[in-house]
């Protein structure tokens, strides 16, 4: 996932999971400051995003407000899960997709595999994947487009033998193991004094991890609040620190001409 991919992503779910509306428009780098590159790159992303079209943008230096745009969101849900924007309730169906195409067709495969991603499909076996978004119309309109509607079969149930959705759930998209990454996340912003390094690219990675199922297979939803908000409270903490500091010095550099 690119920079500019990953800060939007990141805009998102500050959006989502934190709910601090003002905190986004007035200051995006809340988020990206924990993102694994430098200021300078996050610096340069955002300035792109907002000549893309992807970022509004009202007022200059640390006045400046930012907010997603209709493009911003629309690429969200082309490059990421699209319901990342839309929470949902689950309606109890799986859309499943079965595909039978040749290996030497690998730019193919890797097209359809990567369409299926962005409609939060997830895979189930080999060529067997799964989704409890209800994308069907979508992803069939693209089957077509694409000339591969003899090479798939796309179904929907109600029910997978052997599994209960939650164990479904967890087994594609491996629930239980974002569950402990989060809860360990969370224990490592309470005990740390800063966002170090290895937080950082931690988080990041939850983010880019997370697959936003719909409420009634996301079992760790709670962890992940918990997660989002004690880094949220250890960014502000270091932030805070930062401004203090700048202050500090701006007077030291004041006092020095007077």
């Amino acid at each position: 996932m690119k920079v500019g991919d990953l800060i939007l992503k990141s805009l998102v779910v500050g959006f989502r999971v934190l709910g601090e509306v003002d905190n986004i428009l007035t200051n995006p780098y809340q988020y990206t400051h924990g993102l694994p590159f430098s200021e300078k790159q996050v610096s340069g992303s955002v300035r792109r995003l907002v000549r893309r079209g992807f970022l509004s943008r009202n007022g200059r230096g640390d006045k400046a407000a930012y907010r997603l745009t209709a493009r911003g969101q629309q690429r969200v849900r082309e490059r990421m899960s699209r319901f990342i924007l839309e929470p949902l309730v689950w309606d109890g169906k799986w859309r499943m997709v079965i595909f039978d195409i040749e290996e030497t067709q690998h730019k193919t495969r890797n097209r359809l595999r990567w369409f299926l991603k962005s409609l939060g499909f997830g895979r189930l076996q080999l060529s067997i994947w799964i989704s409890p978004f209800p994308v069907r119309e979508i992803l069939e309109e693209f089957l077509a487009q694409s000339g591969l509607g003899k090479a798939a079969l796309v179904a929907e149930a109600d029910y997978v033998s052997g599994w209960d959705s939650q164990e479904l759930a967890s087994r594609v998209w491996g629930n239980s193991a974002l569950a402990e990454r989060y809860r360990r996340f969370t224990l490592q912003c309470e005990q740390a004094e800063r966002a170090t390094a290895e937080l950082r690219e931690e988080f990041a990675t939850l983010v880019k991890a997370d697959p936003f199922l719909p409420e009634g297979l996301c079992s760790y939803a709670l962890d992940r609040t918990r997660a989002l908000r004690s880094y949220n409270t250890l960014i502000k903490k270091e932030m805070s620190l930062s401004m203090r500091r700048s202050n500090i010095n701006k007077n030291i550099v004041k006092g020095g001409k007077s």
